[in-house]
């Protein structure tokens, strides 16, 4: 009898390893899937920041007074170099100077720190894409900083995509973009 009751011990372990691995198994390949499509998503968002930002560029080109923006949503849209510049951060970012320009524009993902403000020319780098481009985008927007206790707004430069399509207006006389109202009219 005693052998009988080892041999039931040992089955119960050997079922509870198996159990374990089970597990591991399954959350290893939740994190894969996840990551997965958080890669896919960003790939995504850069995308839709290119084509919007060629859209624009070609629209500016175009000699059109205004221009819809359809994606990503919840980007911002600056010019720099950036008059509105968080403490030590850059004014310009890399993508830009590294090439030479002096001014661009670029569509980019805000990203927020844990204890400081966020920086444009630095969240360009990081999660945009940018243009040569001589045209300053005129305007401020509230960004959340995403930090302690839900975070802070601070002023930036630039223009946020929030609902889109948004309306840009293009005047060539003092070589502006802002957000604009009414609909897109083409010239020419």
């Amino acid at each position: 009898m005693k052998s009988l009751s080892n041999k039931k011990g040992f089955l119960l372990g050997e079922e509870t390893i198996k159990i374990i691995i089970a597990i591991i198994c399954v959350v290893f390949l939740v994190a894969l899937v996840i990551g997965l499509y958080n890669n896919f998503s960003k790939n995504k968002d850069m995308a839709y920041a290119k084509s919007s930002l060629d859209h624009l560029i070609s629209s500016i080109n175009a000699k059109e007074t205004q221009v819809e923006i359809y994606n990503p949503s919840g980007w911002h849209i600056a010019s720099f170099p950036q008059t509105l510049v968080a403490k030590g951060g850059s004014t310009m970012p890399k993508a830009c100077s590294s090439v030479g320009w002096t001014n661009c524009i670029c569509i980019y993902n805000l990203q927020g720190s844990f204890f400081g403000v966020p920086n444009a020319a630095d969240s360009a780098d990081k999660e945009g894409i940018c243009q040569q481009s001589d045209f300053v985008v005129s305007g401020a927007s509230a960004a959340n900083t995403g930090g302690l206790g839900g975070g802070t707004y601070i002023l930036t430069d630039g223009i946020v995509i929030q609902k889109p399509p948004i309306l840009l207006s293009i005047n060539y006389s003092n070589k502006t973009i802002q957000a604009g109202t009414g609909k897109v009219q083409f010239t020419g």
